[in-house]
C-alpha cells in the first residue's frame, strides 16, 4: 500500500490528528494540540524537568514532535483487507525468522539482525 493509499483510504488529515510536543534534552512530554496548523504553531510549553520553554513553531523546526491517529488507524486496521494483508505479512516474517533467511526486506528484519550482532559482540 502506497502513503498516498494510506491517507486515501485511513481519511487522514492533518487537522484530525493530535500533535505531541516534547522536550529534546529530557524526552518529556512538553505540551499537545490538534493538528490544525495555527494551533500547533502557536502552542508553547515548559519542560517540567529542566524548565525550558518552547515554541510550538519551533519544535517543528527541530523536530521534537510525533503525531497520533489513533481513531484513523483503529478504522482503517478493521478493515479486512487491511487486516488481511497485516496477517499475511506477519506470516511471511516469521516464516523468514524460521527458516534463518539472511536477506533484510523491510524493517521487521532489524531484530534479527540486531540480535545475531549484540550475540556477537559487534
Amino acid at each position: 500500500m502506497t502513503k498516498y493509499t494510506f491517507k486515501k483510504r485511513a481519511a487522514i488529515t492533518m487537522d484530525s490528528a493530535g500533535f505531541h510536543f516534547y522536550c529534546d534534552t529530557f524526552k518529556t512530554l512538553v505540551s499537545e494540540t490538534s493538528g490544525r496548523l495555527a494551533d500547533r504553531n502557536d502552542v508553547q510549553g515548559m519542560c517540567p524537568s529542566c524548565g525550558e520553554r518552547y515554541s510550538g513553531r519551533k519544535m517543528l523546526l527541530d523536530g521534537q514532535f510525533f503525531v497520533s491517529l489513533l481513531v484513523q488507524l483503529t478504522s482503517l486496521l478493521a478493515e479486512e483487507e487491511v487486516a488481511t494483508g497485516l496477517t499475511q505479512r506477519h506470516r511471511q516474517f516469521g516464516d523468514r525468522h524460521s527458516s534463518g533467511a539472511e536477506e533484510l526486506s523491510d524493517i521487521t528484519d532489524g531484530q534479527r539482525l540486531y540480535g545475531k550482532m549484540w550475540r556477537k559482540k559487534i
